[in-house]
């Protein structure tokens, strides 16, 4: 049985992780001093004081094992503590704290308490993810019910979108190695000796007895390596971190000369499920892998120094790094190999800064937007370009792109880097990037609701180039959610191609002008200040600068007695502004289109909306709201001749259906109906009639029949997305249908040696697009 035993503590800044876990470690005698230190710490108003009769501010509910299934609907982000939160209190975890406790009733642990600062959760998928251990979310008694729940989605989903793809599908949707704990702990977080910790700590034994059980058994090479460990690390205290190639070599020269690669891999496993090591992959190609031998250093004394607030607040916000600016910041460690760590980690990424070498950091770049990064001048003045774009929300949880959408910046520079183009650019900011191909512009924005937008634009004579360039960039930025978030469903809006070319910018009603200077409150990020409005207004851009001061377009105010208010904010729920009282003027005007800002004025439309369409093989695609556009302007920019090379979402094999769409699945056909419309008659209407037996007796315990039911039929020629659907609105399962619809990819670029089949198929789509159109200009 392993010594070690891992928890994970999660939970939003100040709810008492930190006071938990000592509590957890106390044993009686010291339970008599550090309840007496609790009652003198509260009496003198610190936050956190224990329960009595009068008083609940320090009870917090606790779910053991949170990972997995739960959290459902009514998503949102907690109240994550950010810097400027935990500016006047240093008083914070930084990073992830390490240690080794032993605990009365369950013995050694190892404790990784991690940080609710959300500055630090962009790197947290690298730290979770194993099953082997056991997480614990806590939250407080005393906040309000609607925060209780916000923080506890947020967490459970945070868990849950990390969840490797290797992991079966649970009964139901939920994780099958995973499981939500029956009882929730409720407890005095300063009274060790309380009922509540007590049961907690009877609920961790029992745990890590279940855990214990199911590792494979220690063996003499792992032992022989972890007692190495200590001295390793104290002969590279400075730097506890080796290449892999240089990993292999010690454990071979000073454990076992014969021990192949396999079985160093294997090694690195265990070490890895008993938190004594990490293994990090190389950032790039040219990269060697990492094994941290101290976990602790990497968590905490790097990065939970290079996140914290004291050294953000220090910098000078650009977030690039030069060689020496690393090598003052760490001068015992050689910065260059550290260097290499902060890239497998991929906080960071080599570029080139007018011929000096840096290391851009965009989670420490607070660079506010430049003015006129999105404006019609040059070749996109006069309605003379093409525009497209979509938008990725998370399903079931907002949010949850904030934490990752700094690692999309990094992969965005190394694709950069990668393709050796002098014509591309890419320029980036505080929570978005531009990145340039030749002509064509792309713009990477994350919006205030969590969603990550992606649109791109280039001239009409460019039409299959700017999908194809659009398609690359919605792959990249895709692709770096995934490798972060490998459980997150993600649904794609597709942006209306005619909106964004009419405008992005923000209807603005001004009415009783008097010459008053007036602030307006925060509208899209932005502060707008309007002043002298008897002549002209310089409307400055509602973007994500905080300072603005430059002013893009003037607006004539007619005189009017008539009244009016300022136009809600477009990308908020909140209004801009009450009321404004500005005098006897008035005027309804447009700003241009300026910096990207798109705004709620730009219509979007579902994947499903989409798909729906492909399933009438029509090309017409029409939202809730009555708007309708043509496929090929909404993907392909107008160009006809790219459904060539598209092979559309209903015709995609039904394999290509992710993870997160069989779990929604599973969510909804698993639990018996009582018609009888389940998993089960699901399996008759795709011809599993004779394999219905096997699926139900062969799965293992706890997992999805719906998910092997599928799995099964997806190996069958015709399984594809559009009959899955059709068998499913036929069962009248419009949820089910639904839940593909809503994630199912749009299409796919099909290879360049497609067979005769694909290319007819394509022709017949260029033949009804030809119907459609003219039936469109009419």
């Amino acid at each position: 049985m392993t010594k070690e035993f891992v928890i994970k503590v999660f939970g939003s800044s100040g709810v008492g992780k930190t006071t938990l876990i000592e509590s957890l470690k106390t044993g009686w005698m010291g339970s008599l001093f550090r309840r007496r230190g609790s009652l003198m710490g509260s009496q003198r108003g610190q936050k956190g004081a224990p329960l009595n009769a009068n008083n609940n501010a320090n009870t917090e509910q606790m779910m053991a094992r949170s990972c997995g299934g739960g959290g459902g609907g009514g998503g949102g982000s907690p109240k994550q503590k950010t810097v400027e939160d935990v500016s006047a209190n240093g008083s914070y975890t930084r990073g992830v704290s390490i240690e080794l406790a032993s605990v009365p009733g369950v013995g050694e642990l190892s404790v990784w308490e991690f940080s609710g600062v959300d500055t630090y959760h962009l790197l947290y998928d690298h730290f979770i993810g194993n099953v082997s251990c056991v997480h614990v979310v806590v939250y407080r008694l005393d906040d309000p019910d609607e925060l209780q729940l916000r923080q506890l989605t947020y967490w459970l989903e945070f868990l849950r979108a990390r969840l490797p793809h290797e992991h079966p599908i649970g009964h139901c949707g939920y994780a099958a190695d995973l499981a939500i704990a029956d009882e929730t702990y409720v407890v005095d977080a300063y009274v060790p000796s309380g009922a509540g910790v007590r049961a907690l700590r009877s609920h961790l034994g029992d745990e890590k007895r279940l855990v214990a059980a199911a590792l494979p058994p220690r063996t003499g090479f792992l032992d022989a390596v972890s007692a190495r460990l200590p001295a390793w690390r104290r002969c590279a205290r400075a730097f506890p971190a080796l290449s892999w190639a240089q990993f292999k070599d010690t454990v071979r020269q000073q454990v076992n000369p014969l021990a192949g690669d396999e079985h160093l891999r294997e090694l690195t496993q265990q070490l890895q499920l008993a938190g004594d090591a990490l293994y990090l992959k190389g950032g790039s190609q040219s990269m060697q892998d990492v094994v941290v031998i101290a976990p602790r250093w990497l968590c905490g004394d790097v990065v939970g120094f290079l996140l914290a607030h004291d050294h953000i607040a220090a910098t000078h916000g650009t977030g690039c790094y030069t060689v020496d600016n690393l090598q003052l910041l760490f001068p015992e460690a050689d910065a260059l190999d550290l260097l290499q760590v902060l890239e497998a980690l991929q906080m960071c990424t080599q570029c080139d800064d007018d011929g000096e070498i840096v290391y851009e950091f965009p989670c420490l770049n607070f660079t506010e937007t430049l003015p006129g990064l999105w404006e019609r001048e040059g070749a996109y003045e006069g309605g003379s370009a093409v525009y497209g774009g979509y938008r990725l929300r998370p399903v079931g949880c907002d949010q949850l792109l904030n934490s990752v959408f700094a690692r999309i910046q990094v992969q965005l520079r190394r694709s950069l880097l990668e393709n050796h183009d002098p014509d591309n650019d890419l320029y980036q900011w505080h929570g978005g990037s531009k990145l340039c191909s030749g002509v064509l512009e792309s713009l990477i924005t994350l919006e205030g609701a969590g969603e990550v937008e992606v649109k791109a634009r280039g001239p009409v004579d460019a039409q299959l180039s700017c999908f194809y360039f659009l398609d690359d960039v919605v792959s990249v930025v895709e692709a770096a959610i995934v490798e972060v978030c490998p459980g997150l469903a993600l649904q794609r809006l597709v942006l209306s191609a005619a909106d964004l070319a009419e405008c992005q910018g923000a209807s603005v009603d001004l009415a009783e002008c008097q010459g008053a200077s007036v602030d307006l409150a925060e509208c899209q990020g932005a502060f707008v200040d309007l002043a002298d409005c008897h002549g002209s207004v310089d409307l400055a851009e509602c973007q994500d600068s905080r300072d603005l001061a430059e002013c893009q377009r003037s607006v004539d105010l007619p005189e009017s007695q008539d009244s009016g208010e300022l136009a809600r904010c477009q990308e908020s729920d909140d209004p801009c502004l009450e009321s404004v009282d500005l005098g006897d003027r008035e005027s309804n005007e447009d700003q241009d289109c300026d910096d990207g800002d798109t705004g709620a004025d730009v219509e979007t439309y579902t994947a499903a909306d989409v798909l729906r369409s492909q399933l009438r093989r029509g090309f017409v695609v029409a939202n809730a709201a009555g708007s309708e556009e043509h496929l090929v302007d909404l993907l392909c920019f107008g160009a006809a001749d790219a459904l060539h090379a598209l092979t559309l979402g209903v015709d995609l094999p039904a394999a290509c259906l992710d993870p997160a769409t069989r779990r929604r699945l599973a969510s909804v056909l698993d639990p018996a109906d009582p018609w009888g419309k389940d998993w089960c008659l699901l399996a008759v209407a795709l011809g599993l009639n004779d394999l219905l037996p096997s699926i139900d007796a062969g799965v293992g315990e706890g997992e999805s029949r719906t998910a092997a039911a599928i799995t099964e039929w997806a190996r069958r020629e015709g399984a594809t997305v559009g009959a899955l659907v059709e068998k499913l609105q036929e069962l009248g399962r419009a949820d089910a249908a639904e839940a593909v619809l809503e994630a199912a990819p749009l299409y796919r670029v099909a290879a360049e040696d497609g067979g005769a089949a694909e290319r007819q198929a394509a022709e017949a789509r260029i033949r009804s697009l030809s119907s459609d159109l003219s039936r469109l200009s009419r």
